[in-house]
């Protein structure tokens, strides 16, 4: 921290396990230790009460704690004047001085964060690893930068303790990558699955749609006679196929609200901030864009065949369709198509 440059600040972390004595029933409970800069480092901001002051991390100084906010309601009732009161942690008074909001900590909830105060003995253990790091850069910074800043850190003091294990160096990792690995690539591929899927989907439905337009022929043949323009014989056909769309965004929305309320109840999944995980608004929009264009680019289709065909002729007794054979080699070009994609897939 004194030889870094490229920090705004830094904070130790490590995980804890404290027994809640003195509230009600005993109780085990799952928390973090962190200096006192850490939760300003987070942007972790309180719904009650404060976060730590600057010297509260250090040895001698009296317990605080922050309260998680799912424990608070938990714990608590969501009682508000549980601020300033006094819980046992460990069989050591703590004085409640915050509760943190849900989304506060980036890796999930925790039960409660307490300062971490490590005394001098400790500090100069340098071969003893058992605390974890963050910090958070200053603007205009990199990653590539603090990590080779901090390698270079790392080498100057390894020769001045020989007690540390001389194989050690520094990495930094954004925290982002840390909780969740690195989703992107795979993100980026399902993303793509999913494309492919809606791809074969339309390719299903304006296949369906061609068909159908083929036993319909005769229908817009009365309707062209009766003085309905081509354009109006097209506006039908698109509106119809759009409606189809909307209908079937409407029940993947609803598939979509009932998985997401089913995998929030698995408590088995390990996935970080898993009661967080909604129907984010942004991916809604999108998903009704991107259905209605399916609709009007896979509706036109089947409508322009429609009207191409010779309409007045098929009015005819015993005239032939014409269009069949241009009809037939599209609805082939889609199966073709479907397969592809589905081999992709």
């Amino acid at each position: 921290k004194e030889h870094g440059s490229v920090f705004e600040d830094l904070s130790l972390l490590d995980g804890r396990e404290l027994n809640l004595t003195g509230e009600g029933e005993p109780e085990r409970v799952s928390g973090v230790g962190m200096s006192a800069s850490g939760l300003k480092i987070l942007r972790a901001r309180p719904v009650l009460g404060r976060v730590f002051a600057p010297d509260e991390d250090q040895p001698g100084k009296d317990q605080v704690v922050v309260l998680g906010h799912g424990f608070w309601q938990r714990r608590f009732g969501g009682d508000a004047s549980v601020v300033g009161r006094t819980i046992q942690l460990n069989d050591q008074s703590h004085t409640v001085i915050g509760v943190l909001a849900p989304t506060a900590l980036p890796w999930g909830p925790s039960d409660f964060v307490v300062p971490i105060a490590v005394p001098p003995s400790d500090i100069n253990q340098r071969g003893s690893h058992w605390l974890q790091v963050f910090g958070r850069l200053k603007p205009g910074e990199t990653v590539e930068r603090a990590g080779a800043e901090m390698s270079a850190v790392a080498a100057r003091l390894r020769p001045l303790y020989p007690a540390w294990k001389q194989s050690w160096g520094a990495t930094l990792v954004p925290l982002h990558e840390q909780i969740t690995g690195k989703v992107k690539p795979t993100l980026l591929v399902l993303f793509g699955a999913v494309g492919c899927v809606l791809l074969i989907a339309c390719g299903n439905v304006a296949n369906l749609l061609l068909a159908k337009s083929a036993s319909r022929q005769k229908e817009m043949a009365v309707r062209a006679a009766l003085g309905a323009s081509r354009w109006r014989v097209i506006r039908q056909l698109l509106t119809e196929s759009v409606v189809l769309s909307l209908a079937g965004t409407f029940l993947g929305v609803l598939v979509a609200f009932w998985s997401v309320g089913a995998i929030r109840g698995l408590d088995a999944v390990n996935l970080p901030r898993t009661q967080e995980l909604g129907l984010d608004l942004r991916v809604l929009g999108f998903a009704v864009l991107v259905s209605l264009l399916a609709g009007v680019a896979f509706g036109l289709m089947p409508a322009l065949h429609t009207v191409r065909d010779g309409l007045n002729d098929l009015l005819k007794d015993g005239a032939r369709n014409t269009g069949a054979g241009s009809r037939n080699r599209v609805r082939s070009g889609l199966i073709v198509a479907e397969v592809a994609l589905s081999l992709v897939l």
